[in-house]
């Protein structure tokens, strides 16, 4: 291949994240007929069409961002996950050298390769789907933590606290930074290939970790917003009036009456959070250049 151009070289653009990268719930902004709504806060994939999922692909903030800088954009498949969940799928996907072409095909993962990636973009996701190893667990060794105190469970993670003497606060602690660490580590691992990274946060959990590592710090895109500017999507969705109202009900798409009569009883970003989210990420690649 002699291409004519070979200095104009596209490369796309990775997002990785849960389900507010992913976009859950902007498919009820296409006004399909076929739309059926879930229980309040639930997701079912079965009651998704073909085109209601192009649609929400079409409007989430990876493609918006990709759109504007002239890219296209590869998101995390999966709708929801944890942090070390996300960073094993794009371990497993972006190949370093580190996996052979049949690990790929049993993960049916196409190879991507760090020269074909401009960006990757990741969004922090609650700390508490993170696993948590118990020794003696017959059925297998790790399970969520927002698990642990399940009666199978609970005497288990107390004895792992007492073998390892920490109070609930600490293990906490260590857990978030673990995690942490690892995001960490997978990012910095692109950035030494020429990957640019660049880090959003759902929980503020993450923000002590992000803002005491400088490296991470300079890479947290800040939410800007009706001339305020938030570290976090959780910030942005759930920031309060004094009355304690939302200052920005508009950002959650069951309070986003402006689109909605009778708006669905999903708490996901709303199509203007996503724009929002958009326009910061541009904002801060812009400024970065």
């Amino acid at each position: 291949m002699l291409p004519k151009n070979k200095n104009e070289i596209k490369k796309g653009m990775v997002f990785a994240g849960c389900s507010f990268t992913w976009g859950q719930g902007l498919y009820y902004y296409s006004n399909l007929n076929t739309l059926k709504e879930p229980a309040p806060d639930t997701f079912d994939p079965t009651l998704l069409t073909r085109a209601q999922i192009k649609y929400m692909e079409s409007v989430r903030f990876p493609r918006t961002v990709s759109r504007k800088l002239k890219s296209y954009e590869f998101v995390y498949p999966g709708n929801g996950g944890s942090n070390e969940g996300v960073v094993k799928w794009w371990e497993t996907c972006i190949y370093r050298g580190r996996y052979h072409t049949d690990v790929m095909n049993d993960y049916k993962i196409p190879i991507m390769y760090p020269s074909e990636i401009s960006h990757f973009i990741f969004q922090f996701t609650q700390w508490n789907r993170e696993h948590v190893w118990l020794d003696d667990l017959a059925e297998g060794h790790d399970i969520e933590f927002n698990r642990v105190y399940d009666p199978a469970y609970r005497d288990l993670f107390l004895k792992k606290l007492f073998n390892e003497k920490l109070t609930i606060d600490q293990f906490i602690e260590n857990h978030i930074e673990k995690s942490f660490d690892r995001v960490k580590n997978l990012l910095t691992e692109l950035e030494s290939d020429g990957v640019k990274i660049l880090i959003l946060t759902w929980p503020d959990e993450y923000l002590k970790y992000i803002k005491n590592d400088e490296w991470a710090n300079d890479k947290l895109v800040h939410l800007e917003y009706k001339n305020e500017k938030y570290e976090s999507i959780h910030q942005l969705m759930n920031s309060r009036n004094p009355d304690n109202s939302l200052s920005n009900p508009e950002m959650t798409i069951k309070y986003d009456s402006d689109s909605f009569i009778d708006p669905p009883k999903d708490h996901h970003p709303s199509m203007k959070c996503h724009n929002i989210i958009a326009g910061s990420i541009i904002k801060k690649i812009e400024d970065l250049v």
